[in-house]
């Protein structure tokens, strides 16, 4: 105790040296109309850019990106401008970045929650929109490609679903019925034709895509939480536990621009 913590090279090497060899690091923000940062979008470059020179220091075949916004785009939401500025931070500095990510959802129903009788209808219909998806996604490679040097790096869109949130279902909100039937991988699967289309025809490629379904220990059957199978569970949810199964879809390398 009181002694001086190691600053963020020292806390990497330790685990380089034990032989772990992490793949990527990213930065993650979340800025839309919350924000998982505290703190103005000058303090989190700042806060890159040592990260960044850690990781790059401790394990030089790393790579490192971010920054990981929510694609929003209504009024108040400000993760693609956090985005344009986490960009121009980059190219103005030649700070490493490897990757570019940020997230995109079909979905947030209001009301989130709905108190009513169980089993009941909801208040108002509502479904996930892939076209609300496709716009937040174009915004984002519209954004990368507009800087001339970003438009070959991989964008990543690491959380890429119908809906949120993933623990809510349909004792919550009915409209998350959808979660129990074909509806959900069918939503999906057609929506990464449409990023693969999309990716085609925009200055920037998305690489890769994820979606954020979990396992969900103790809950109901037909839950109509964001899951890839139902647990069986024992008559009630307890969703202490969430184990991440990221399934990636990672697409074909796009040809070069000369080819």
């Amino acid at each position: 105790m009181g002694g001086a913590r190691p600053g963020p090279r020292r806390a990497l090497r330790g685990p380089v040296r034990r032989g772990a060899r992490p793949g990527l690091a990213v930065g993650a923000v979340e800025r839309a109309g919350y924000s998982l940062l505290r703190g103005t979008p000058e303090e989190f470059h700042a806060l890159y850019d040592v990260t960044a020179a850690a990781v790059k220091a401790a394990l030089p075949e790393a790579a490192v990106g971010g920054p990981t916004t929510t694609g929003d785009l209504g009024p108040g939401r400000g993760g693609n401008e956090f985005l344009r500025g986490f960009l121009a931070h980059c190219a103005k500095t030649s700070v490493p970045l490897d990757f570019v990510s940020f997230h995109t959802k079909g979905a947030r129903f209001d009301p989130w929650r709905v108190y009513g009788p169980l089993g009941g209808p909801a208040p108002r219909k509502q479904s996930p929109s892939s076209l609300k998806m496709l716009r937040e996604v174009r915004a984002a490679l519209d954004a990368v490609a507009a800087h001339p040097k970003f438009r070959d790096l991989p964008c990543i869109v690491d959380e890429c679903d119908a809906s949120v949130p993933a623990h809510w279902g349909v004792y919550d909100n009915a409209n998350f019925a959808y979660r129990n039937s074909e509806y959900f991988p069918v939503f999906q699967c057609k929506l990464m034709k449409k990023l693969l289309d999309l990716s085609e025809r925009s200055g920037a490629h998305v690489d890769q895509a994820t979606t954020w379904s979990f396992y969900f220990e103790g809950e109901r059957f037909f839950e109509g939480t964001r899951s890839l199978f139902t647990a069986p569970g024992g008559g009630e949810a307890r969703p202490e536990r969430l184990s991440d199964a990221r399934p990636a879809w990672r697409y074909p390398a796009r040809r070069s621009r000369e080819s």
